[in-house]
């Protein structure tokens, strides 16, 4: 755990017997049908840009979903950061700030890239805050986790991620809708 530069990591004691069972309640708030996820594969998504460096290469991607905390359907895009360091790379799903042209996050991509661990950065939904947007902001919560635990289906069906060496990064807002994510996302 940490905050800036403090930092710090305790050993678990080998008597935690892991995580207590997440509540069915919890789970049925943020859970969605695969099948609802209107595309699970990456090589359907579009590509909307790509670039290739040394260590890696990012893909703009995007596809259409049915958001049922929304009732609509909605357009998921995320930059794909594929290492070419390693063939079953490990992976970091990356949640964006609040606001800004993801200054943070890009960089971060880029580093975990060039260091051997692929990572997908989620934009986050368009016209968020405008009023109407979203009924409240628990169904604005519910809708990223959704659009995220699409975007992970979507990567880890290439094959080209180690599944178990999968996790999550995020600051601010990022950090806030991670809590949740971790939450019920058993992969992470």
């Amino acid at each position: 755990s940490g905050c800036g530069v403090f930092t710090s990591h305790h050993e678990v004691s080998d008597k935690y017997a892991g995580p207590a069972p997440r509540s069915s309640r919890v789970i049925a708030n943020f859970n969605y049908r695969k099948e609802e996820a209107a595309i699970e594969r990456l090589v359907d998504t579009i590509l909307l840009e790509s670039r290739e460096t040394v260590y890696f290469s990012c893909e703009k991607r995007s596809f259409k979903s049915f958001d049922v905390h929304l009732k609509k359907e909605t357009e998921v895009t995320f930059e794909y950061y594929r290492t070419k360091l390693q063939e079953r790379a490990p992976f970091v799903l990356i949640s964006p700030i609040l606001g800004g042209s993801y200054p943070f996050e890009r960089p971060m991509g880029e580093l975990l890239a060039e260091n051997g661990i692929s990572s997908a950065l989620v934009y986050r939904p368009r016209r968020k805050l405008r009023f109407g947007t979203y009924p409240s902001l628990e169904v604005m919560v519910r809708s990223i986790v959704s659009d995220r635990r699409k975007v992970l289906d979507t990567v880890l069906s290439g094959g080209a991620i180690d599944e178990q060496k999968v996790g999550s990064f995020g600051i601010s807002m990022g950090a806030i809708t991670n809590v949740p994510l971790i939450g019920v996302e058993r992969r992470l």
